[in-house]
C-alpha cells in the first residue's frame, strides 16, 4: 500500500469534490489484506476509497465532518393514500484510536471508597453480646469509560482524556459514510503520539519566537 505524500482528510475530499470517488476493488482488497483488523470496525462493502497517510498537525485539532440529511424513515398509509415519513439524520465522521495490533484503545477507570475495618466489640459498654469484626473493604462508587471511538469533539481532547493510555495509539482510522473513505493515519515509528504532538507544539513555539526576534531586529535597524 503506497503512502500518500500529503495529508488527506474527509474535509479535503469534500472540498475537492471527491466524495463520490470509487477506487478499483483491487486497491480496496489490498488495503484490507494489509490491515485485516480494519474489518473489525468497517465493512469492506461500505468502503469506496482507501488512503494511508502520516499523522500531521492538521489532524489533531480539526472538526470532524458531519452532515444532516432529511431521509425517508418509513412509509405510511391512510384514507388519503400512501405517504413518506421523513426524519433528519446526522451522518458524522468517526475516528478509531488503535494500538499497534489494531485494537481499540480505551481507558476504563473505577472510583472506589475505602471502608476501614471494624474490630470485634461488645454491643454495650461493658456487657452485651459480641459484635463480630468487619474486615476492611472497598466500595465502588463510579465507573468512567473513555472510548477510543470518537464521533464528536476533537481528537486532541480525547487523547488528553485517555491519559497514559494515549501512548498506545499507533494508528488513527477515519471513516465517513458520505465519502466511503477509510483513511489510516500512522504515528511515526519510535515515538508516542503525545510526545509527537509536544514536538509539534515546541516547533511552532520556536517559530513564533523567531518571528518576534525578526520583528525586534527590524525595529532596531530603523
Amino acid at each position: 500500500m503506497k503512502e500518500i505524500s500529503h495529508t488527506v482528510t474527509q474535509t479535503t475530499l469534500k472540498d475537492e469534490k471527491r466524495l463520490g470517488d470509487h477506487m478499483p476493488s483491487t486497491k480496496i482488497d489490498a488495503f484490507f489484506a494489509e490491515f485485516p483488523w480494519v474489518g473489525k470496525f468497517l465493512s469492506q462493502s461500505s468502503v469506496r476509497q482507501v488512503y494511508v497517510s502520516r499523522i500531521s498537525p492538521e489532524i489533531i485539532g480539526r472538526d470532524l465532518e458531519s452532515v444532516v440529511n432529511r431521509e425517508v424513515v418509513r412509509t405510511e398509509a391512510d384514507f388519503g393514500g400512501v405517504f413518506n415519513v421523513y426524519e433528519d439524520r446526522r451522518h458524522g465522521e468517526v475516528l478509531y484510536l488503535l494500538d499497534g495490533e489494531g485494537s481499540l484503545v480505551n481507558l476504563d477507570t473505577v472510583t472506589v471508597k475505602e471502608i476501614p475495618a471494624v474490630p470485634a466489640h461488645r454491643k454495650y459498654w461493658i456487657c452485651g453480646p459480641m459484635v463480630p469484626a468487619v474486615p476492611a473493604r472497598q466500595e465502588r462508587l463510579e465507573r468512567s469509560d473513555v472510548s477510543g471511538k470518537i464521533d464528536t469533539g476533537h481528537l486532541g481532547t480525547r487523547l488528553h482524556a485517555l491519559k497514559e493510555k494515549a501512548d498506545a495509539v499507533r494508528f488513527i482510522l477515519s471513516y465517513w459514510d458520505q465519502s466511503g473513505a477509510a483513511i489510516l493515519y500512522k504515528v511515526p515509528k519510535g515515538i508516542t503520539l503525545p510526545v509527537w504532538i509536544k514536538q509539534q507544539i515546541d516547533a511552532e513555539q520556536a517559530a513564533l519566537k523567531e518571528q518576534c526576534q525578526a520583528i525586534d531586529f527590524e525595529v532596531a535597524a530603523v
